[in-house]
């Protein structure tokens, strides 16, 4: 589902959407959320919108309380898209210091140390393998603010927006190889957290 709304920050087209879900298989329910298509570089800007910001339910039970919960969610998502597209807008009018862009890499890439089963920090190989995929992460995110898909448009490679959309991009093309469903890794999974992290370092650098 498409809206006709769109951000256009910089000349940099946004168009929000609603994803639409439906398991067939008994262990996935019917799932409708908000995303955001960034034109320039075909990125998945997925989010949530407070607590209507994912709708689910199973096919089962009361589906009729069910197609009446989901119109009410639909609703607030809804009511909340123009709330997010002027946040792209205020995000590429904020720009970034040396010390922020730094901050913000860090705290993307920043891996945990592996822990044993016993509960001490794993061995030194382990923690070395992480510390070198947090170097290599920090060091991919750094050139995609500089060379990533839209950082030529006017304004946007200084800016929060364009930190943030490295962010996504690095995520999108370049995380999860591994992942033998692509598709969930990015919209449900490991990727979408990524995802909302970037978001949500993103809001508090833009409350500063």
């Amino acid at each position: 589902v498409h809206w006709q709304r769109r951000s256009r920050a910089g000349g940099d087209e946004v168009r929000p959407f609603l994803l639409v879900s439906n398991g067939h298989d008994g262990k996935n329910s019917v799932q409708i959320m908000t995303c955001y298509h960034r034109v320039c570089c075909n990125n998945t800007l997925s989010m949530a919108l407070g607590e209507g910001g994912v709708v689910h339910f199973w096919h089962a039970g009361d589906l009729v309380q069910n197609i009446e919960t989901a119109k009410e969610k639909l609703n607030l998502m809804v009511a909340g898209i123009d709330d997010n597209l002027a946040l792209f807008n205020a995000m590429r009018e904020r720009v970034l210091t040396a010390e922020e862009r730094d901050g913000f890499v860090a705290a993307l890439t920043d891996y945990k140390a592996p822990v044993s089963q016993e509960g001490e920090t794993g061995d030194g190989e382990k923690l070395e393998r992480h510390e070198v995929m947090a170097r290599a992460m920090g060091m991919k995110l750094n050139a995609l603010m500089e060379t990533g898909l839209g950082s030529d448009l006017p304004g946007v490679r200084d800016s929060l927006w364009g930190a943030y959309n490295a962010a996504i991009e690095l995520c999108d093309y370049h995380l999860g190889a591994r992942a033998k469903d692509r598709a969930g890794y990015l919209m449900w999974g490991a990727g979408a957290e990524f995802k909302k992290q970037a978001l949500e370092e993103a809001k508090v650098l833009l409350a500063k």
